[in-house]
């Protein structure tokens, strides 16, 4: 800690780390050490912009003021640099996908075991408006029983970047786009057990990683959850669609635009009525039977039945 604030120091500017400089200077509590990057093009870029640089990792590692590593390098470095920086004694944060095996990750966690130090990844978009959104959904339970949630990303470009197209440094769209969808699909599902999965990979625009997949999710009590990215849509479907017994939601992309129809029953019509004419009539009884066409004695039976009085 240097005078009540966190000391970061960032490994990686290429696309990400640019990203988090921009993220971490806009928190009055974090102070950026330095920046490394292995290629000297990107040191000259980072000091350009202003910041320190360090001309090596163990430079970086040696800094004593630093209380935190931030990790934003191509996704097959993440595990050795996260292992030393932890080693050095420093606290670790991690890009997504955090390394590219299950067998990584528990390096991953047993060294942070033994050093004692604070390891977690950067998982973003479990704060997108757009989750929020169905999140909300799923949690109100008008549209009933929800059996069916479809998740997409789709775009027209091909695979972004350019490591992202490498299978040795860790690319295709499941390791990119994938780790942040299901990631979201987990959050929204909670506790529910996963049942099975089926998936196919596209290879349109790339033979070495997969540019898309579909996946169908299947959790316990009947839910099936499709994940899809695709990166040669030049028509792209809705950002999601969510099916329930009672009505369906669509948010067709990242502005929110969309849509919820609902059905109801004809006890629930029969309740939205009673609700609306009574406002309309301003809460006088006498006034509601008469525009409802029923009497004061039906009208009260009608309140009772729907716990309104």
């Amino acid at each position: 800690m240097k005078e009540n604030k966190i000391v970061y120091g960032l490994i990686g500017f290429g696309g990400m780390g640019k990203w988090h400089t921009e993220i971490l200077e806009n928190v009055p509590e974090i102070e950026l050490a330095g920046i490394y990057d292995i290629k000297e093009e990107k040191r000259k870029l980072a000091e350009e912009a202003g910041f320190h640089t360090y001309e090596t990792e163990e430079a970086m590692l040696a800094d004593e003021s630093i209380d935190v590593i931030l990790v934003a390098t191509p996704n097959d470095t993440h595990r050795p640099i996260a292992l030393r920086a932890m080693e050095a004694g420093k606290n670790v944060i991690v890009e997504k996908p955090a390394t590219l095996s299950l067998k990584e990750l528990t390096e991953l966690e047993d060294m942070a075991g033994k050093t004692g130090q604070f390891l977690t990844v950067h998982q973003n978009r479990r704060w997108d408006e757009d989750l929020l959104t169905v999140r909300e959904i799923l949690k109100d339970q008008t549209m009933g029983e929800i059996f069916r949630i479809e998740s997409r990303v789709h775009g027209s470009r091909g695979i972004p970047g350019d490591w992202r197209k490498e299978k040795a440094h860790g690319g295709g769209m499941v390791l990119d786009w994938g780790v942040h969808l299901f990631d979201q699909i987990f959050r929204l599902t909670g506790e529910r057990r996963l049942k099975t999965v089926y998936a196919t990979l596209t290879n349109v625009t790339n033979q070495e990683v997969d540019d898309g997949f579909t996946a169908v999710l299947r959790f316990e009590g009947g839910l099936e959850v499709l994940v899809e990215v695709g990166t040669n849509n030049f028509i792209s479907l809705p950002r999601w669609y969510v099916l329930g017994e009672n009505g369906s939601a669509v948010v067709e992309d990242w502005d929110l635009s969309g849509k919820i129809v609902k059905a109801f029953s004809e006890e629930e019509k029969e309740k939205r009525l009673l609700l609306k004419t009574l406002e309309e009539a301003e809460g006088n009884r006498a006034r509601t039977a008469r525009m409802l066409g029923i009497s004061r004695t039906s009208l009260y039976e009608k309140l009772k039945k729907y716990r309104i009085i």
